[in-house]
């Protein structure tokens, strides 16, 4: 009886739903006079009488008591319900229990294990692959750095070859007094600009009196010289062979011993005074006159371009 009347309410309940959606048909039809027309009124009374029934079917329902078949049905269920939470395991079955918690566990932890093997693979991976790849950028640089050294090495190798080709012509080997001053404008322009190539240039240590005799024996080779400074002065910054030289120039006579060396550096004296011992490195230009500090008057010399010896 209750399922008939929850049934019967529902389907009451949807022709509700009809007849209402006829009376508001019914009303629009019939205008502003909807109160006197009949299929209003009769659509009207008919949603009321479902309504009603609706209602009624539905209380009854709600009200109607549970079969003897369901609340034996329903008794039964909730009494093997409560035996199942209440009957205490055996040991058997607490073993069991036991022994399949354990069979879990194990899979977890094997399932761990077998992760952070993964993660620790994963992990030498990236760092054998680092290991590659910096391994890679070092060889790399290493031959980046190899190539600039060689490309260095090779401008510098040329740049020596420019410089020594140079050095090979050009010299005027008749005027051994340089009156043309050609000798020395091409020293002068050689230790101006090719300063580091006579600063690494091999060193060569003629006898003074030998260049004295023959100094087109040395012309375009770089040689050094030694002597006691008898005179020297530092011209300034502004001077025309100074401006050539970077601002730094100074001339002096050297008491070379057999012979005087009449000298001009590129460079400063500051740390040089008369009497000190120094040695020059560059190129024999011919002779040159000097004043005899000793002996007063004056004497030919041998005529130096170039720099105070590192």
């Amino acid at each position: 009886m209750k399922g008939f009347l929850y049934m019967l309410s529902i389907v009451l309940f949807f022709a509700f739903l009809y007849y209402w959606w006829k009376k508001r048909s019914a009303r629009k039809a019939a205008g502003g006079d909807y109160k006197n027309d009949d299929q209003y009124k009769n659509t009207s009374l008919i949603k009321k009488i479902i309504g009603w029934g609706c209602l009624i079917s539905f209380i009854g329902a709600v009200a109607a008591p549970i079969p003897e078949e369901d609340q034996v049905r329903m008794g039964m269920k909730q009494t093997d319900t409560a035996k199942t939470e209440q009957t205490p395991l055996t040991e058997e079955q607490k073993a069991a229990a036991e022994l399949q918690k354990k069979y879990d566990d194990q899979a977890k932890y094997e399932e761990w294990i077998a992760w952070q093997k993964s993660e620790d693979e994963k992990k030498a991976a990236e760092e054998l692959q680092k290991k590659y790849d910096d391994q890679a950028k070092y060889e790399e640089w290493i031959a980046w750095q190899k190539s600039e050294e060689d490309k260095k090495a090779a401008a510098m190798t040329q740049r020596n070859a420019n410089i020594e080709k140079s050095l090979s012509y050009g010299w005027d080997m008749e005027d051994l007094d340089d009156n043309s001053q050609k000798n020395f404008y091409k020293a002068t322009d050689i230790v101006a600009n090719q300063t580091e190539y006579i600063e690494q240039a091999d060193m060569e240590y003629p006898n003074c009196r030998d260049v004295y005799q023959n100094p087109a024996k040395y012309y375009g080779k770089i040689i050094c010289l030694k002597g006691i400074v008898s005179s020297m002065v530092q011209e300034p910054p502004g001077q025309s062979l100074a401006q050539y030289f970077g601002g730094n120039y100074f001339h002096a006579v050297l008491d070379g011993g057999a012979e005087y060396v009449g000298i001009h550096i590129k460079g400063r004296a500051d740390n040089i005074r008369p009497g000190d011992t120094i040695t020059v490195k560059g190129l024999v230009t011919g002779h040159t006159v000097v004043t005899n500090k000793t002996f007063g008057g004056s004497q030919k010399a041998i005529m130096f371009t170039g720099i105070v010896a590192p």
